[in-house]
């Protein structure tokens, strides 16, 4: 039996869709298309990153979209279900958590959960089914709920008021870099 192109369902692109329901405008998914081309990122994160959309509009409509269901940041477990797969940069990378196990199926929270090669790579390297669910990035980029609880812990042993924490030394001087308003293209070249 073959499968005639015309009888392939083609889904609207995020883009067109946010115009059609106001929730940007033509103007503004111009502008972010137009900066896609130089970046290559995805067009909803521009769109979020230029304050045209809300992270949270934009993956209520991705969801309805791809067809995906939501899972909110306060249904993310504080640590990944399973622990000692994945490293935590490997997991930040590839935007990805995993939230819940059950009789060999591993569900993770993703931001991109249509990326069919993550997917399989997670799945041989569990060897388990995986189910996908869609999250938002700072819940996947904060690795659960309970980052702002460490946070405040951090505080308290420092006697500050509030703690920052990063995943490396590289993350801590950067985030120095940008705090102190320093233009690292004028920085000395160490190599």
């Amino acid at each position: 039996m073959s499968i005639k192109l015309s009888e392939i369902k083609q889904k609207k692109k995020i883009g067109d869709i946010l115009v059609e329901k106001g929730l940007v405008t033509a103007d503004e998914l111009k502008t972010a298309l137009n900066l896609q081309k130089e970046s290559r990122e995805k067009i909803g994160r521009i769109l979020c990153e230029l304050g045209y959309i809300s992270e949270k509009d934009l993956l209520q409509e991705l969801s309805l979209q791809l067809e995906i269901p939501v899972l909110t940041p306060e249904m993310i477990p504080p640590v990944p279900v399973i622990e000692n797969t994945f490293s935590i940069n490997f997991m930040k990378f590839n935007r990805f958590l995993p939230v819940h196990f059950e009789g060999g199926l591993l569900s993770i929270a993703c931001v991109y959960p249509n990326d069919y090669a993550l997917v399989n790579t997670i799945r041989q390297l569990t060897q388990h089914e995986i189910k996908t669910y869609l999250a938002v990035e700072s819940g996947i980029m904060d690795l659960g709920p309970n980052v702002a609880e460490f946070e405040r812990r951090g505080a308290e042993l420092l006697s500050k008021t509030y703690a920052t924490m990063v995943n490396s030394g590289t993350s801590a001087l950067w985030l120095a870099i940008d705090l102190l308003g320093w233009d690292e293209r004028k920085l000395p070249k160490t190599a």
